[in-house]
């Protein structure tokens, strides 16, 4: 099996294991992990301070309503990029892009929170595919937690689909 195959394999797992998780998640309290990293990301609730803020060493602070879940999702998608060809590389630009696609979701004030989450797993395929692909590019060194995607233009990152066509596209036919 393919690196790109069994991250798709492990996707479809996550999707179905996120399925039957996600209200017992939310109930868990909006807290984020404030120590936790997840490159140069740290995920909060939209009122926790930064404790990155004015620290010689910066992070990408991503504010959500429920950092509960997304610090939970980011553990996942961690364990199906960490064996990806170029992972190590390019790990502050997967976690800083999806990042940005969490906080442009967040933005979004027709969005629920079941199409942000699904804008979150998109964004995440398409990086499990960059990476394999070779297609994935990142600063060498960067100040500020800067990405390139923080250079893209945002109408690249325009192009989401409902969660049920992601999956169809993805997997094919109907998995529930």
């Amino acid at each position: 099996m393919t690196a790109i195959d069994q991250a798709k394999q492990k996707l479809l797992e996550l999707i179905e294991h996120f399925d039957s998780m996600k209200h017992r998640l939310q109930e868990k309290p909006a807290v984020g992990a404030k120590d936790l990293l997840f490159g140069d990301v740290v995920i909060l609730n939209k009122t926790e301070p930064d404790p990155y803020e004015g620290k010689f060493i910066e992070r990408r602070a991503v504010r959500t309503a429920l950092p509960q879940v997304y610090t939970w999702l980011f553990r996942q998608f961690f364990e199906i990029l960490s064996p990806l060809p170029g992972y190590g590389r390019h790990k502050e630009e997967v976690f800083g892009r999806l990042g940005n696609t969490l906080a442009m979701a967040e933005a979004d004030e027709t969005l629920d929170a079941n199409e942000k989450v699904s804008r979150v797993f998109q964004d995440f395929w398409e990086i499990c595919q960059d990476l394999v692909e070779g297609r994935l590019k990142s600063f060498d060194a960067a100040f500020g937690a800067e990405i390139m995607d923080d250079y893209l233009n945002r109408s690249l990152k325009s192009g989401f689909v409902d969660q049920a066509t992601f999956e169809h596209l993805v997997f094919g036919g109907s998995q529930k």
